[in-house]
Order: C-alpha cells, then structure tokens, then sequence
C-alpha cells in the first residue's frame, strides 16, 4: 500500500475517532442537563433524551459518511455485486430503516404519546432507527392499565399497519356500559327516572365523572331489556365509574319480591 494512502487512511482514522468522542460527550452533557432539570414531566424527560440519542447518532453517521465519502466512492464501482446481494440480505433491516424514515417524516407520535399499532396498545418509551418501544396497556380497546410489558415494535411494521394515537385519551375517555335485565314492571316515566335515580346514587358514592351520562334504551333478541349508560370520565377512574353504574342500575331495576 502506498505510503501516501496510508497517510490518507490514517487522517481519517483519527477525524472519525474524535468526532466519535466529540459526539459521546455532547451526548452525556445533554442527557445529564435533560436529568437534571426539575419539574419537567416523565413523558417530556424521555422525549428529550431520546431526541438526544437520535440526534447524536444521525450526525455521527452524516460525519462518518463525509469523513469517508472518497475512500467509499473509490470502492463503489467495484462493491455493486456485493452491494446487490447485501440489499437482498438486509431486507428487514433496510425496511426498519424506511420505517423510521416514514415515523420522521409523518411524525404519527413521539415519546410519551399513546399509541395503537396492530394489536400493540400503549405508551412509547422510546424509538430508534430499527424499532420502537412500547409500555404496554392491558387488552381491551378501553382498558388503559399498565402491563409492565415493553414490547419492542420493528419500524417496518410502520409501512403496512395503520397508526392510532391514543394521546388525547390521556387525561379523559368516553366510556359504554351496559346492562341487560328481565323487563320490569314499570312505566316509560318511571323506568327512565329509576335509572336517573341509579345514577344519582352512583355518582354520590364516589364515581367520578363529566358531565350528564347519556341513556339508551333497547331489547335484546330474547326480549330483555337493555340500559347502556354512555359516560366521559378521567382515565384511570372509567372503570370503576362504570362499575359502579352497572351495580347501581342493576339494584334499581332488580325485580321486586310479589
């Protein structure tokens, strides 16, 4: 190898490895500065410091590529076979990284947002070039507890699976219950203001919500009656909001001894 070269190589060798610690650096001061800051909520923390890592990242590869683009554009003409085949062996990986370039043109989320991909219903924790991380929620399209699951969503699934952004449920969601019970014997009036009175028992027993419910009557195939109480409640108090509506209403049009 000629020494000439070798000197060229070797320059470059030294520009990669102090923008790599430059780079390593910046990213520990920006991270300790994100941890450090007080009042700032979880979410915001995470988001910031994932936008820390990215960044980092992407310009240490931008840097790498400038670094190198001569040696690289010395040896593509004759890496085209190579490169072909390498196409076809990174297939997922090159789809991975067409879904992170749709997640950052689009913007569908970011850190901390709700999100519904597929069957996958949680809170992003953290997302990457290759894939995204997930706190999952429990099963159900209105259940929001925690799992304690991370699950670990490659970014090609991006380009085949629609994106649901759950954020704006943070704080309040409207919930359905309802409640199917042999016809009693009362009249439409009556009927309407047995339930109200439910209700009104419900909510002084402590369930929380905003608002008046909205009430719908009907019959089922087998001809019971049907009340589906419809109720925009906090998030982490729909469910036992709704709980309480089903015991109340239930009590109320429980069948009365002859």
């Amino acid at each position: 190898m000629p020494p000439e070269l070798v000197q060229f190589l070797s320059l470059d060798v030294v520009a990669s490895a102090l923008l790599l610690a430059g780079l390593l650096v910046v990213r520990i001061l920006a991270i300790r500065f994100v941890r450090a800051r007080e009042g700032m909520p979880d979410h915001v923390r995470r988001r910031s410091i994932s936008a820390v890592k990215n960044g980092t990242l992407i310009l240490l590869l931008v840097g790498l590529a400038l670094i190198w683009a001569p040696q690289l554009r010395t040896f593509a003409l004759s890496l085209t076979a190579v490169a072909v085949a390498l196409v076809v062996a990174t297939k997922e990986l090159i789809a991975c990284l067409s879904g992170a370039l749709l997640r950052a043109s689009s913007r569908p989320f970011s850190v901390g947002d709700w999100v519904e991909i597929g069957q996958i219903r949680g809170e992003v924790v953290d997302h990457d070039m290759l894939a995204t991380r997930i706190d999952a929620f429990a099963a159900g399209s209105g259940a929001f507890q925690r799992t304690g699951e991370m699950v670990t969503v490659p970014n090609s699934v991006f380009l085949s699976t629609p994106i649901r952004r759950l954020s704006a449920l943070r704080a309040r969601i409207v919930a359905t219950t309802s409640v199917v019970v042999d016809p009693p014997d009362l009249a439409p009036g009556a009927l309407r203001a047995a339930v109200d009175a439910a209700l009104g028992e419900a909510r002084a027993g402590g369930a929380l919500w905003e608002g008046e419910p909205g009430v719908r009557f009907s019959t089922t195939d087998l001809g019971r009656l049907r009340v589906e109480v419809t109720l925009t409640a906090p998030t982490d108090g729909a469910e036992a909001a709704g709980s309480a509506v089903t015991l109340a209403v239930l009590a109320a049009l429980r069948p009365r001894p002859a």
